[in-house]
């Protein structure tokens, strides 16, 4: 497990359900947008508001923020760049956390693997970026694979990116694209996701590419000790972000949306705080109101 992600569980007050369903705004925690940036190498996080979305694993001058840099449905989106360093990286995320006074770590399921049936998000590289050309924004959902989350050993999350889906071809630059995950190749479940399992002793990374969400739901058999997914297992956040070991990358995230049968569904749109009406126009507009008022008294 990550330094961030064990920050997050260990300092985090948990946040309320939300409606099953909802399509929710996001917005940067500056009105005139987020540049988060660290030019250590030990990645760090700052949460966006009380949205329940976070920039994490920022490090080695990698920045994360919602701004205007690369405006999609609206005025802004989750900007991602990394550095030429090798361990640059940025991340946006969000969990779903417990009601207040719940039980075990905090976190609680959105829905099951099973229930899945939604996933998607907009993307877009700039061509000024160094990495290789089949690299863009990754998309993750987070998993407790038995459910339980009171052991952390089988956390993880599954991982979409265009290269294992299932070639390495260049990805289009200086566009936003809009992939649909769930429905990659017209079917369902059908798209290439890798694992991360934090607590793993043999790595993170099981380094096997070639699975489809449809087949860790019907537990393929992973590598060495590796957990077993099921359609039972929970998913408790998705994630976005670039790096690491990418070299220089320059792009953004928007309109992140993961949907589960009789289950939640969110759809979640990055954006700059909205400018507040200056006091002099709302004085103003409150005494042509009163004017107006008082002529109509007179009237009648």
């Amino acid at each position: 497990m990550s330094t961030t992600f064990r920050r997050i569980v260990a300092a985090s007050t948990v946040v309320a359900f939300g409606a099953l369903a909802s399509a929710q705004t996001v917005y940067s925690n500056n009105p005139t947008g987020d540049n988060f940036t660290n030019p250590g190498g030990s990645g760090i996080t700052q949460a966006v508001g009380a949205s329940g979305w976070y920039y994490t694993n920022v490090r080695t001058d990698g920045v994360a923020g919602i701004n205007t840099d690369y405006a999609r449905s609206g005025n802004g989106s989750a900007h991602l760049s990394t550095s030429g360093a090798g361990n640059s990286k940025a991340d946006v995320e969000y969990y779903q956390f417990n009601t207040p006074g719940a039980p075990t770590s905090g976190f609680a399921a959105m829905g099951t693997l099973g229930s899945l049936s939604g996933l998607s998000y907009d993307w877009y590289r700039n061509s000024s970026s160094g990495a290789a050309a089949h690299l863009h924004p990754a998309l993750r959902v987070y998993f407790d694979a038995d459910g339980n989350f009171a052991t952390t050993t089988d956390q993880g999350y599954l991982v979409f990116e265009r290269a294992y889906n299932p070639n390495t071809a260049a990805v289009p630059t200086d566009a936003w694209i809009s992939d649909d995950v769930f429905n990659w190749n017209g079917a369902g479940l059908s798209a290439n996701v890798w694992m991360v399992n934090f607590g793993n002793s043999n790595g993170s990374v099981e380094e096997v590419y070639n699975r489809t969400i449809q087949d860790w739901i019907n537990s393929a058999n992973p590598n060495g000790n590796y957990p077993s997914l099921s359609a039972q297992t929970a998913i408790f956040g998705v994630s976005s972000g670039v790096g690491s070991g990418w070299g220089s990358f320059d792009g953004a995230v928007d309109n992140i949306s993961i949907s589960f049968t009789g289950g939640m569904s969110h759809t979640w749109n990055f954006e700059t705080q909205p400018v507040p009406e200056p006091a002099s126009m709302a004085a103003l507009g409150l005494g042509a109101l009163a004017l107006i008022r008082k002529r109509r008294n007179r009237k009648s």
